[in-house]
C-alpha cells in the first residue's frame, strides 16, 4: 500500500514540475512518462548494486 502511496506522490510532483515549464496535454503526459521511467532506471540500477553489494558481503562471511 505503501508504495502504490509514494508511486502516486512521486507522479504528482513530476507532473507539477512539468507544469511549471509550461507544458500541457500530451506533451505533459510524455514528459511525465519519461521521467518516470528514468527514475526506474536509476532505482533498478541501485537496486542491483544494493544487491551484488550484500551477496559479497555475506560470500566473505
Amino acid at each position: 500500500m505503501n508504495s502504490y502511496h509514494l508511486k502516486a506522490i512521486l507522479k504528482r510532483q513530476v507532473q507539477i514540475v512539468e507544469l511549471q515549464k509550461g507544458k500541457t496535454g500530451q506533451e505533459l503526459d510524455e514528459s511525465v512518462q519519461i521521467e518516470i521511467d528514468i527514475l526506474n532506471e536509476k532505482f533498478s540500477g541501485w537496486l542491483k548494486e544494493d544487491i551484488i553489494s550484500n551477496v559479497d558481503n555475506f560470500s566473505r562471511d
